[in-house]
């Protein structure tokens, strides 16, 4: 039986910390309750609902919305849907994040996982194995010595809307200095967000963006919320969703991975 330590309590700490209790392991997570600003409308892919409740119990997936598939206008004027009900893994998950990450840390917690409420500033030294989850924080790679090389810097604009009732369909349409993004919420509400990068927005006079905004009937004060995509160069010895920067629960995220 060997201690493993697992830094960051989102999903991808929880289902290592879970999987590694079935294994017979000594599983200590820390999870010191800070959350980086979660994305409205974050979701399962196609498939992912089986896998996280394969994981985490039935009880994951309560609350949230099924998906039922995509659009896109990307490059051209025509919208293009891609159904998942012709899927062969099925539909996928709109999720309330909160309320998914909260019956995650449940799930770990029942599987013998001991969780404890603070932050680890160094390597455990009584550890067999530490496994850094912190994601973009990176609790435990970023002090030792690895090197952030940024890829780009986004900045997305974002509003919360009253749902129409249409279909729950995550729908992305390009535009000249981005993309637009728009999907339901388990709320019943709809996020409508602009997504461009830093140095073009920062160009924007304040007409150009109340255009913007008015353009796609955004009735809801915008908010901004800033992600820089990175990757973390480290050494081998160290593993955990510190080492790439990706949603944990998106199209490169921990479901994506074991997915393939």
């Amino acid at each position: 039986m060997a201690r493993v330590v697992v830094v960051g309590g989102g999903p991808s700490g929880c289902a290592f910390a879970i999987t590694a209790a079935r294994c017979g392991h000594d599983v200590v997570m820390y999870d010191d309750g800070r959350r980086l600003r979660s994305w409205p409308g974050e979701s399962l892919p196609s498939g992912g609902g089986e896998l996280a409740a394969s994981v985490f119990g039935a009880a994951i997936l309560v609350g949230h919305l099924r998906a039922y598939g995509t659009a896109a206008a990307w490059g051209s004027s025509e919208l293009v849907v891609h159904d998942y009900m012709g899927h062969w893994a099925g539909h996928g998950w709109i999720l309330d994040r909160a309320r998914f990450d909260g019956a995650a840390r449940e799930a770990a917690a029942e599987a013998g996982v001991k969780i404890v409420a603070d932050h680890v500033g160094d390597m455990p030294e009584d550890a067999d194995w530490v496994v850094d989850a912190s994601g973009r924080a990176g609790a435990i790679v970023s002090r030792h010595d690895s090197v952030r090389v940024m890829c780009d810097d986004q900045v997305a604009l974002i509003g919360v809307v009253a749902d129409g009732g249409g279909e729950h369909v995550t729908t992305v349409e390009t535009v000249r200095d981005g993309w637009w993004y728009t999907t339901p919420l388990p709320s019943g509400r709809r996020v409508v967000a602009l997504v461009t990068d830093a140095d073009l927005i920062a160009s924007w006079s304040q007409r150009a963006l109340a255009a913007e905004a008015r353009a796609a009937q955004l009735e809801a004060e915008l908010r901004m919320m800033t992600g820089r995509f990175a990757l973390q160069k480290v050494s081998d010895d160290l593993v955990g969703s510190a080492r790439q920067v990706y949603d944990q629960t998106g199209r490169y995220g921990v479901f994506a991975h074991t997915i393939k």
